[in-house]
């Protein structure tokens, strides 16, 4: 009993308090909800800013293209997602759809509309990096995503990691390169890409190709496209014509220099 009317005391108390100071008693309230936005919106701007300074491919973006408009402002969302990196722009698809509000975006993103064939223009465009936090300080850069394995907001954006074909002809196969090949099968990635890396530096070039093709794609481990670019160099040197036509792929946006090993 005395528990229960020491709760209706203090019950009791705080009601009468907030009779008598109903005024201080909502600014306080409204104060609380309006920095807790404030402070969140702050995260997530510092967020962005993050991921504009290091972009990486497959980010995904939210361009509101009538910034750009010399007409009356109405919202026109649109997706872009990166494709390619250079040291001062990156290179994006376009969506063919605008939108009025995030919430229809998020709805395309989780029902995997990113991943059809006519989702993204077929032509390509390039932003200044330089230029990215300016985009997003004038609010035409409204959010920055970076996927998490392959999906952002619920819904997959960028394709599943392929697998590579089990078995190649010539003189060069690897007893060490097949067993890494089969880890990969397993999707036991991290044990895939030591394997590979083992036999790249035993000379293999099809251990080479593999090794630098998980470096590329950040695939078992971090992402580290100049040493992908070394070992696929070697593999082209001795003849990998998959890795001569990998090479020249991500030569075009990336800076390959010769390598004498």
């Amino acid at each position: 009993m005395e528990i229960k009317n020491l709760l209706f005391s203090v019950y009791d108390t705080l009601f009468d308090f907030i009779s008598r100071n109903k005024l201080v008693v909502t600014v306080f309230i409204a104060l609380t909800v309006c920095l807790y936005f404030y402070h969140r919106q702050q995260q997530e701007i510092s967020s962005y800013r993050s991921l504009l300074n290091a972009p990486e491919v497959d980010d995904i973006i939210i361009f509101d293209t009538a910034k750009r408009s010399q007409h009356l402002y109405e919202p026109a969302f649109q997706v872009l997602q990166v494709t390619a990196l250079s040291d001062d722009y990156i290179e994006v698809k376009a969506g063919a759809f605008t939108y009025r509000t995030m919430r229809n975006i998020t709805r395309d993103i989780r029902v995997s509309m990113l991943m059809t064939d006519r989702y993204f223009k077929p032509q390509k465009q390039t932003l200044e990096k330089s230029k990215l936090l300016d985009l997003l300080d004038n609010e035409t850069i409204m959010s920055v995503y970076r996927p998490v394995g392959i999906h952002v907001l619920g819904g997959v954006v960028r394709p599943r990691f392929k697998k590579p074909k089990p078995l190649y002809h010539g003189p060069n196969i690897s007893a060490q390169n097949q067993d890494a090949i089969r880890a990969y099968h397993r999707e036991e990635f991290e044990a895939a890409r030591q394997g590979f890396a083992d036999t790249a530096k035993s000379g293999n070039p099809w251990g080479q190709y593999n090794y630098a093709t998980m470096l590329r794609d950040g695939e078992g481990g971090v992402k580290d496209i100049p040493a992908a670019i070394h070992w696929l160099q070697l593999s082209a040197k001795q003849g990998n014509h998959k890795a001569k036509a990998a090479l020249d792929t991500l030569c075009k946006t990336h800076h390959c220099q010769t390598t004498n090993n």
